[in-house]
């Protein structure tokens, strides 16, 4: 299998499950919590993400879910930067 790379577009961490936008383009690839490998509450929208995808039930499925280069997080419109 061949590692993609992505940002997680949304995340429920209530429901355990989001979708990420692949950086080479195509569908959003749905991932469940159990397939994340780092701490669940570092996948917010926006963080850049490296991952593996096979073909579910209802299109692509991520597993082997993990940050990219560090953990880099973009602040989008919707989500204003937060400062301490």
């Amino acid at each position: 299998m061949v590692r993609r790379s992505g940002r997680i577009l949304r995340f429920d961490e209530v429901r355990g499950y989001g979708f990420i936008v692949p950086d080479d383009g195509g569908q959003d690839v749905f991932v469940h919590a159990n397939d994340l490998g780092d701490d669940k509450s570092a996948f917010g929208p926006g963080t850049a993400v490296e991952f593996e995808a096979m073909e579910g039930e209802r299109g692509p499925k991520a597993f082997a879910v993990r940050l990219a280069g560090g953990g880099a997080r973009t602040t989008t419109a919707a989500e204003p930067s937060r400062s301490t």
